[in-house]
């Protein structure tokens, strides 16, 4: 160890070494730049004062000129002469500060002293002005000059710092790959330890495992073959219950009279509860939409003699489950829909229990139900893809007639529309098939799942329907007793009324 510390202080007091002689370079370069900085001061003052004074001097001379000008213009013109258009080019050159013309520089200088004057000033001017710029050029290329030797030395300078640095470390990482290489064996040593004890780990919980999936496929077992039992309980139950829910429906039906019939044809302006009950009663004899959510066309079902007839005959095989369960959805178990019930008439009453027990009839779990569950679902799906083929053929054949005449005979804006509606129309129709297809797959999933607690809930819910039916029917009936009292007392109130009326009127 003791060499390489000695190697390494030998490395820092070179490396100082080399730092203290990069300052003092750098302290000789900047007093360098002082110097050509002050310099450079010095020179711009010499030149602005070598400035001052030629403008002096011009002056001078133009002053000086102008005097001889004045005193030649009192003596009679002499000296020499020039031609009309050497005069003019004379002028344009003193303007422009081009050379003069040959054989017009004594004219100009003798008949035109102050021009000539300013002229030979301006020349001088710009000629001290190319010098200057040209030295300035000299002077600014010894300096780039300059500087670039500069920077070579302090790039050769870093480079070789750079060559010191990498030395250093290389060889410390030659350290440390050393060391590492000792703890990576070390480490790969132990690891080897630890991989022997997770096998073993391994090996006994993946036993563990397998004794758990033995048991879970056990409980499995025993869980559906609860299952099976419940749903065979539930299934066995509601089988037994069918025959009670249809016995009391049957005995609701038979218990409206002829007028209570005949009174379903002369409700001009029913209440919500009557309306939503004889719609459903006409929706459940297989009439379609356009005759059971119109009130004109259901009193025409209910006012014909044979309405009674089909009650009475009605086979609730024939009904099929997803009407009754959108029955059931959008009318027994609609918000306020037991508010509503208690205003219903006699007649209307016992037939909003005939079709509750119809419908709850039909929706009591049995395997025929599931059969025509899915049965229902396989026609719903395939009138949807048929509705679907349809639409796809019309705006197949439509694009076929229109697509390319429209916009040669001037109808193009009539073909947008078209497009437009027909593009409305199919992204209607998919919406429409993909939240029918997701509510088949949540139906599927819901009933494969919890086929048994469903049907245990369809049980409970049966059970509480027909106990509350059978409570609000004993409800209903005291209220039609207590209504039949209160009339009968109204009718002897108004009898006594009348006698007495007709006593004063004897009196």
């Amino acid at each position: 160890k003791r060499p390489k510390k000695n190697a390494g202080e030998a490395a820092a007091k070179a490396l100082a070494e080399r730092e203290a002689a990069e300052a003092e370079e750098k302290a000789k370069a900047e007093r360098k730049a002082a110097e050509n900085a002050k310099f450079e001061a010095e020179r711009l003052e010499a030149k602005r004062e070598e400035e001052r004074l030629a403008k002096e001097e011009r002056k001078k001379k133009r002053e000086e000129a102008k005097a001889k000008a004045s005193a030649e213009a009192d003596s009679p013109r002499k000296g020499p002469q020039i031609s009309k258009e050497q005069k003019e080019a004379l002028r344009a050159a003193m303007i422009n500060d081009e050379p003069l013309p040959e054989g017009t520089e004594e004219y100009a200088r003798v008949r035109m002293p102050i021009e000539f004057q300013e002229y030979q000033s301006r020349s001088e001017l710009a000629k001290k002005k190319k010098e200057t710029a040209d030295n300035e050029e000299k002077q600014r290329v010894a300096i780039r000059r300059q500087s670039f030797k500069m920077e070579e030395e302090a790039e050769k300078r870093e480079r070789a710092r750079e060559e010191l640095k990498l030395q250093e470390l290389a060889k410390k990482k030659k350290y440390e790959e050393d060391q590492l290489k000792a703890k990576q064996e070390a480490r790969l040593k132990r690891q080897e330890e630890i991989d022997l004890k997770e096998k073993l780990a391994k090996i006994e919980r993946e036993e563990q495992e397998k004794k758990a999936a033995r048991d879970a496929i056990d409980a499995a077992k025993k869980a559906e073959e609860d299952a099976k039992a419940q749903l065979e309980a539930v299934i066995a139950a509601a089988k037994e219950e069918r025959p009670k829910l249809l016995e009391n429906a049957k005995n609701e039906l038979q218990s409206i009279s002829d007028a209570g019939f005949k009174s379903f044809g002369r409700l001009q302006q029913p209440s919500q509860a009557a309306f939503r009950t004889i719609s459903s009663v006409v929706r459940v004899l297989g009439h379609g939409g356009e005759v059971y959510e119109s009130w004109p066309a259901i009193l025409k079902v209910v006012s014909d003699e044979q309405f009674k007839t089909a009650l009475h005959t009605f086979d609730p095989e024939t009904l099929p489950r997803m009407t009754a369960r959108d029955i059931r959805q959008s009318f027994f178990d609609a918000p306020g829909a037991t508010d509503e019930q208690d205003t219903l008439p006699a007649a209307c009453w016992s037939l909003f229990v005939w079709l509750k027990g119809i419908v709850d009839a039909v929706l009591l779990p049995s395997p025929e139900g599931f059969a025509k569950d899915e049965a229902e679902e396989k026609q719903l799906a395939a009138e949807v893809a048929e509705r679907k083929n349809k639409e796809d053929d019309i705006r197949r054949r439509t694009l076929n007639k229109m697509g390319y005449t429209a916009p040669l005979s001037g109808g193009f804006e009539r073909w947008l529309y078209v497009h437009g509606q027909l593009k409305e129309a199919q992204e209607t129709l998919e919406t429409m098939e993909a939240n029918a297809k997701a509510a088949a797959e949540a139906a599927e999933a819901a009933k494969k799942e919890n086929e048994a607690e469903q049907m245990r809930k369809a049980r409970e819910e049966a059970d509480a329907a027909a106990a509350e039916a059978k409570k609000k029917l004993a409800e209903r009936k005291a209220r039609l007793e207590e209504r039949e009292k209160a009339m009968a007392i109204k009718r002897q109130s108004s009898l006594k009324v009348n006698n007495d009326t007709e006593e004063k009127e004897t009196n």
